[in-house]
């Protein structure tokens, strides 16, 4: 057996033959030790399954579901950014389908898991009681939860499964209006204690940066220079820093304030209390929508989808593209084009 890295990288790849089948591929593993394992059990394997064809029986190993989530969290989910939340994800797909062997699951058992997750029970811990709720889950969502069985199954090269996905609608953009915005600070205002306080100056900055939560909240995401008067993130979600010029309401909090001390699912739970105090109904209401909010006054004031892009942190021109109908006179502008031909 010989392991060895291409070039220059920090992975180890190995090159093997056994029974007249040569191996040559990546371990996905920068330790030499645990490269080695990984390269043996390929080997043991392959062995084994030549010695159960030579005999006339071929046993297939059960893969259950568990162990299949901490192989594939492992090699390929545990490098992403989004490693924490697809974990939660894994863990509640598992307790909505149960520990089976994947290599036994047909289309008409993942037809029935698909309705289970769009519409069933989950059950969480509460101050140290189990509690099991009804939960009904959209298109999207559900979508990412087939998504992952599906890199489950072809991490295991199980083809014979075909995994359903929903139709997601684009939906619309949720636009919170100035009147919206200042009842929503007039009743952090009111309540007057120190994390509301802290709300009142989170919220604030949301609007008038269109920075998304965690960009925000999380300082070694960010660096705040008042002498320049601008936000630099650097841990993006599609992995490009980028810079922020300060309002003078965003300056005039950061001038006062160091960081926040408030973590993200708190945030969001007691912008979800607020929107109930306002009795607010909209269902696409959420604190994300603060962000969809700053993108649609900038390309409604007439700014470029191009600078929106580079403001909002968009990964293509694409996701940006999702607010140029908020722009009509852009359309006018054009039209009044053909009309200057013809006088």
């Amino acid at each position: 057996m010989n392991l060895y890295k291409r070039n220059s990288g920090d992975v180890w790849w190995c090159m093997f033959t056994v029974h007249g089948k040569k191996v040559n591929k990546s371990t996905k593993c920068t330790d030499k030790k645990e490269a080695k394992k990984i390269a043996e059990n390929w080997r043991n394997e392959i062995h084994q399954d030549y010695v159960a064809q030579a005999s006339g029986v071929k046993e297939i190993k059960p893969v259950m579901l568990s162990e299949a989530i901490k192989d594939v969290y492992k090699n390929r989910w545990c490098k992403t950014k989004d490693a924490k939340n697809v974990l939660g994800r894994a863990s509640v797909l598992l307790q909505v389908v149960g520990d089976v062997d994947i290599r036994k699951v047909d289309d008409e058992t993942v037809r029935k898991w698909k309705v289970l997750l769009a519409d069933g029970y989950e059950t969480r811990k509460f101050n140290g009681t189990e509690v099991s709720r009804v939960v009904k889950r959209s298109d999207a969502t559900v979508n990412r939860y087939m998504a992952m069985l599906s890199v489950i199954f072809n991490f295991y090269k199980i083809k014979t499964v075909c995994i359903p996905m929903n139709k997601e609608s684009k939906g619309r953009i949720c636009v919170i209006s100035l009147e919206q915005e200042k009842n929503i600070l007039n009743y952090f205002v009111s309540k007057g204690d120190e994390g509301s306080k802290e709300m009142l100056d989170l919220i604030t900055i949301l609007f008038d940066t269109g920075a998304r939560l965690s960009e925000i909240l999380d300082s070694r995401k960010n660096e705040i220079n008042l002498e320049s008067k601008l936000i630099h993130i650097w841990d993006t979600k599609n992995s490009k820093p980028r810079t922020i010029p300060m309002t003078e309401r965003v300056f005039e909090i950061y001038s006062r304030r160091k960081g926040f001390t408030i973590v993200k699912h708190v945030a969001v739970n007691r912008f979800r209390n607020m929107t109930k105090k306002l009795k607010i109904q909209d269902p696409d209401w959420c604190m994300h929508a603060i962000r969809h909010t700053a993108c649609s006054r900038l390309v409604q004031a007439g700014v470029s989808l191009y600078v929106v892009k580079e403001l909002a942190g968009h990964s293509t021109i694409a996701v940006t593209e999702r607010y140029s109908h908020l722009a009509p006179k852009n359309l006018d502008a054009a039209i009044e084009v053909f009309n200057q031909l013809h006088k």
